[in-house]
């Protein structure tokens, strides 16, 4: 027979029946098996928390429905825009084709300045970067002079003051060289003051 689990009920009365027939009947006990196998506190039947969209995600979905709906908007007024030109076109008297002709002359006029207003602006904006990036090699230029110049003085001041080193230590060498002449002529000779045979 498989192995099934009595429902709460069943599980309480067989307990009840085996405290009663070990002598060991608890009043409480009813009270107790009815806590410990209470169905409510099993995580099956806890209800579910229901949570929506975050405010980020809601916010950014509406911001999406409202860019989709202008766009949209914009679709059908161009749709609407189109069939009445055709069917003035087609369909209409002379004075509405001749207005029509007018307005897409207007309309391809204004495309053509919105055009070279464009090219003008990229001219300029073209113009500005290059006399900033020629500004720029300038001042690099410029800087790079100084520094050869500023490295040639430091150069050129270093050779100076080895030279003048080098001047001071001859000068000294001679000096110190002629002091010791004199006082070897001042000092007598020792074979002069102890004789030959002083050795």
């Amino acid at each position: 027979i498989p192995y099934s689990v009595p429902p709460p009920r069943q599980a309480t009365r067989e307990a009840n029946k085996l405290e009663k027939a070990s002598g060991n009947f608890n009043t409480h006990g009813k009270k107790e098996a009815q806590l410990h196998m209470n169905s409510k506190q099993s995580i099956l039947n806890r209800r579910g928390v229901l949570k929506g969209p975050s405010r980020a995600n809601l916010s950014s979905a509406e911001q999406e429905w409202e860019k989709e709906q202008q766009r949209l908007a914009t679709l059908k007024n161009k749709r609407e825009q189109m069939t009445n030109w055709r069917a003035k076109q087609l369909y209409g008297t002379r004075t509405e084709r001749a207005e029509l002709k007018e307005e897409r002359r207007g309309d391809m006029l204004r495309a053509k300045m919105i055009k070279q207003a464009n090219i003008q602006r990229e001219m300029e904006l073209d113009k500005k970067e290059n006399d900033r990036v020629a500004a720029y090699n300038l001042k690099m230029e410029r800087l790079h002079a100084q520094r050869e110049q500023a490295r040639r003085s430091y150069l050129t001041h270093i050779a100076q003051e080895n030279r003048k080193l080098e001047q001071y230590r001859r000068r000294k060498q001679e000096v110190s060289a002629l002091k010791e002449q004199v006082d070897s002529q001042k000092s007598p000779d020792f074979f002069a003051r102890f004789g030959r045979n002083a050795l």
